[in-house]
């Protein structure tokens, strides 16, 4: 399951933007990723070279500012109580694990990439993974799962839903919808989707 976009309503990396000023910038280079028109990863380091050197604590700040979609958190406990088993894929970042946990948000794991500062101020991103499928292929090889379901939004999820079952699309970019197998829009409506499953 994807993070921004999904669980969480925004992207972080243009709440930081907001906070700095820089949101047209930023934003031009999120664009070009989330609906396939740049790389993703060419997209990120972009959008982090143009944050580079701001103050640490204006990270902390928008990270602390993400809501939770409504529903999510209670979502993904009723899930977990009925015995699935969440991943939390995404193209975001190590520091939002925390503060989705803090919101209620339940999961077994979290993979991620990282911003890396010195001194106090953004240096730079260390990219973790090559993409998400690669993520959901390493899962599988662990959990061996009878169903196995994908939750994204946008064109960097799309090798995590050739990986999956059930491909769903969250509120999806357009570009994406070839690549879905249907479309929520609510935390309830994904709800009643998995419990048929």
């Amino acid at each position: 399951m994807d993070a921004e976009g999904v669980i969480l309503k925004g992207e972080y990396l243009l709440e930081v933007a907001k906070l700095a000023g820089l949101f047209n910038r930023v934003f031009k280079a999120f664009y070009l990723g989330i609906n396939g028109l740049a790389s993703w990863e060419g997209s990120l380091r972009d959008r982090v070279k143009v944050l580079a050197g701001l103050d640490e604590d204006l990270f902390l700040e928008a990270a602390r500012r993400l809501k939770v979609r409504r529903g999510f958190s209670k979502l993904t406990r009723d899930l977990r109580r009925v015995g699935w088993r969440i991943a939390v894929i995404t193209g975001g970042f190590d520091l939002l694990e925390g503060i989705l946990r803090k919101k209620g948000v339940e999961f077994d794991w979290y993979f991620s990439n990282k911003l890396l500062f010195d001194g106090g101020k953004l240096k730079g991103v260390e990219v973790r993974y090559k993409s998400k499928g690669e993520v959901a292929r390493r899962l599988k090889s662990i959990c061996d799962p009878d169903l196995t379901v994908a939750v994204g939004d946008g064109w960097n999820d799309i090798e995590m839903f050739e990986e999956a079952d059930l491909a769903v699309g969250f509120r999806p970019k357009c570009v994406i919808r070839p690549f879905i197998d249907v479309e929520v829009r609510r935390a309830r409506g994904l709800w009643r989707l998995l419990r048929l499953l």
